[in-house]
């Protein structure tokens, strides 16, 4: 998982559409500020393939979420998906 993470920043990193990638440089938790603001971020999550959108930690799957969209979130960038 922490080799798969490690090559997913790299491509994040390089996308032009991803305006800063979060990841402590261990595990396999990684998040990422889109550019363009919180519709970029709204239109990142479902326009994937391969990352299956959801909430939840508490599976095998990789899974993809856009952040401060819940009550409670308001510390988290508009723009950021997870």
């Amino acid at each position: 998982m922490q080799r798969n993470a490690a090559v997913l920043v790299e491509r994040l990193r390089a996308h032009p559409e991803v305006a800063e990638v979060r990841y402590p440089g261990q595990g396999a938790m990684v998040s990422f500020i889109v550019k363009e603001g919180a519709d970029a971020a709204d239109a990142c999550a479902p326009g994937v393939r391969v990352i299956v959108p959801a909430t939840s930690l508490g599976g095998v799957e990789t899974t993809i979420e856009r952040r401060q969209k819940y009550a409670g979130d308001a510390h988290v960038p508009q723009d950021c998906c997870a």
